[in-house]
């Protein structure tokens, strides 16, 4: 057993803790996030430490974004902000108790065997049922006659469960080609992994190539899930050639009405097309745009209207990778993009595309043009519970 356990996962129970590790020594210990988060709320009391309900809720939301630090960089950027920010009180009872084993509790060092699981909430669910099955006081014929009755009816659900995962699938999608094979011999699960990396391959810079090789250096990521699917952004893809004519079906619906085109978000979006919308971020008119992409023209500073001041918010979002048009500029212009950009996003301030105020604390993305919006403004009272938002502006765009 002791070669075979990779990790284990507990609340904050110093005994228990200590005599695992006494009998596993060679394993990782990690200290379960909901109750990492629920003992922050437990422990930081406005009485006793004497700060206020407003004091709390802010700590408290920033000790969950030091839990869900996705890399040591992110961690210490907002350990700064807390130390800034939080009372003393606060601050010496969380250097005393957590700051010393963030590597057992934060996001970023639960990778080692716990198939990015972070929590034991499954097992508290499935000990909830089986308490609900055995009752209590019962003979020892009537637990093991409950128990295996669970037994069966927990190995029935399972078994459900993962066949959905192989018989079920999507009736409509938008993915690639190859997304759709990985997606046929997948989980749902594994797919979603695996589908992050296939899109990551647009943010791969190409050093040098040659018939049978490519060297290529791919931009930092967290390694969250090396335990469940290996990185595959940087396999080349071969293009995507479309079938000539007009394939039958492909553009009209059941009434011979021409298909209005899905609406995708920019992450989602084939790397040509996110090209050509980056260029219409630099207010480009749809002519040069082209002739661009024709490579029959090269953008020049004469053709840029906007400034370093004037520049779009849409680049400052993580997923723009301005490394696409730096085949379509001159190096003039490309070097006056790259330095508006860096500038814009280490300034870090967002505005309302629709009003053009400092965003407040109520905003919401539009996935598809990468801005943010005051709840106000788009006429919404709440964050929308999709995969995906997108503003009034992109939805006429679509009709």
């Amino acid at each position: 057993m002791p070669t075979v356990l990779k990790c284990v996962m507990t609340d904050k129970d110093l005994v228990e803790r200590k005599a695992i590790k006494e009998v596993f020594s060679h394993v990782s210990m990690y200290l379960c996030l909901f109750h990492t988060l629920k003992s922050f709320s437990k422990q930081i009391k406005t009485k006793e430490m004497q700060i206020t309900g407003e004091d709390k809720d802010k700590c408290l939301s920033i000790l969950q974004s030091l839990a869900y630090s996705s890399s040591p960089e992110e961690y210490n950027k907002i350990y700064a902000k807390f130390c800034e920010q939080a009372p003393t009180s606060v601050i010496d009872y969380f250097n005393k108790n957590w700051h010393n084993i963030r590597d057992e509790r934060t996001s970023y060092t639960m990778i080692n065997g716990n198939l990015d699981n972070k929590t034991n909430n499954w097992l508290e669910n499935s000990n909830g049922k089986l308490k609900q099955v055995l009752g209590i006081e019962n003979t020892l014929i009537e637990f093991i006659n409950s128990f295996f009755i669970w037994d069966r009816s927990h190995n029935i659900a399972s078994a459900t469960k993962a066949m959905k995962n192989f018989y079920t699938r999507p009736s409509v999608n938008n993915y690639s080609p190859c997304e759709q094979l990985y997606s046929e011999i997948l989980t749902n699960k594994a797919f979603e992994y695996v589908q992050k990396e296939l899109k990551a391959a647009d943010f791969v810079t190409i050093l040098h190539s040659d018939l049978h090789t490519h060297h290529c250096t791919i931009q930092s990521k967290s390694s969250s899930i090396n335990d469940i699917v290996d990185p595959v952004q940087h396999i080349q893809l071969p293009t995507v050639i479309k079938n000539k004519g007009r394939p039958k079906g492909s553009s009209l619906t059941a009434i011979g009405r021409f298909k209005a085109k899905a609406l995708l978000a920019y992450i989602e979006k084939k790397k040509i097309d996110k090209v050509k919308t980056t260029m219409k971020w630099l207010l480009l008119p749809n002519e040069l745009i082209e002739a661009s992409m024709n490579n029959e023209h090269k953008i020049k500073l004469k053709d840029l209207t906007i400034t370093g001041s004037t520049i779009g918010d849409s680049f400052m979002e993580v997923n723009v990778n301005i490394d696409l048009l730096k085949n379509y500029c001159t190096e003039e212009v490309w070097e006056k993009i790259a330095q508006w950009v860096n500038d814009k996003r280490t300034k870090n301030i967002f505005h309302c595309s629709k009003c053009q105020e400092i965003c407040g604390e109520k905003t919401v993305f539009c996935d598809c043009c990468c801005c943010w919006y005051d709840f106000d403004c788009v006429k919404i009272s709440k964050i929308p519970r999709t995969k995906y938002w997108f503003c009034p502006d992109c939805r006429e765009s679509q009709i």
